[in-house]
């Protein structure tokens, strides 16, 4: 009898032991909702992440709110939300998911894969928006977390943080106006404000230096294409002619852009897109003329 009691007090410690060493690692991270049933947000627009020292950061469409979380003896994640009237709120961890009861939306959030970094030019290749065609908005990161956007001709210095597959950026020449793109590893999915947009990286362009024939122009009228002149000298200086008027230039390529700049014109900013055959010049918001290189 008691050699059957000690074989059962065995068996029940080993399986409590079992037990307490299959406990799951706290979900530190950064984690992005894979299922919404919500009438306010999207999937996408939902994600968390955790810090070991117990803070967070909680994005909820155009929100972030920051929070501390503990781990309960009831094996719930207590998130606390300080900018909220300390808001409590428990999500249901499984080790691989979380299961978060937000209100009367339900959320589930999986571990966002670790990606490597979007450093380069990328174009926008499709565009959800009443300003701006995808033609028009273009962005470059650099390595230092520095990035700018162009929005038509208008640059905006901005700096950029990566999270998981999520990408932070911040304009601070716009109050400090924050978009998050999602990113795949290949291409980028803005939401900013209301808009939508795309991004692929780049094709590698050599553009030719030279003269350039004018052969399009959609100007309201104001001069024809035969009265438009460009040229591109290396080191990146060239003339801009237009109808008459003469005006020196200096030039940068990034990736398909070249950003044209005319010192005798307040640095009036213009964008170019080499697609490999022409040029595509966006002179003004509503300008647009098009070059090819003369032979």
């Amino acid at each position: 009898m008691r050699r059957f009691a000690a074989i059962s007090l065995a068996i029940i410690l080993a399986f409590g032991l079992a037990a307490c060493g299959t406990e799951s690692e706290p979900p530190e991270g950064v984690f992005v909702c894979t299922h919404a049933d919500s009438s306010n947000f999207e999937a996408d627009e939902v994600w968390m992440e955790f810090a070991a020292d117990g803070t967070g950061v909680l994005y909820m469409g155009f929100s972030v709110s920051n929070f501390t979380w503990e781990r309960s003896t009831f094996g719930k994640i207590v998130v606390t939300e300080p900018e909220y009237d300390d808001t409590v709120s428990y999500l249901t961890w499984d080790g691989n998911k979380l299961k978060y009861d937000y209100g009367f939306d339900d959320y589930v959030l999986e571990k966002a894969p670790a990606l490597d970094a979007p450093i380069g030019t990328y174009e926008c290749v499709s565009a959800e928006s009443d300003d701006f065609t995808a033609e028009q908005v273009w962005i470059e990161f650099a390595a230092d977390g520095t990035c700018v956007l162009y929005m038509d001709r208008i640059p905006s210095d901005a700096t950029w943080s990566l999270h998981g597959n999520r990408i932070v950026i911040v304009e601070p020449d716009y109050d400090d106006y924050r978009s998050v793109a999602v990113w795949d590893g290949t291409s980028l999915d803005l939401t900013y404000g209301y808009d939508r947009y795309v991004f692929d990286i780049c094709p590698d362009a050599s553009v030719p230096t030279g003269d350039y024939a004018c052969t399009f122009v959609d100007v309201d009228d104001k001069y024809t294409a035969d009265e438009v002149f460009l040229t591109l000298n290396e080191g990146g200086t060239g003339e801009l002619i237009m109808y008459g008027v003469y005006s020196t230039i200096v030039w940068e390529q990034h990736g398909n852009r070249i950003v044209i700049v005319e010192p005798d014109f307040d640095d009036w900013l213009s964008i170019a897109r080499w697609d490999g055959d022409k040029l595509t010049l966006n002179y003004t918001h509503s300008e647009y003329l098009e070059f090819v290189p003369e032979l």
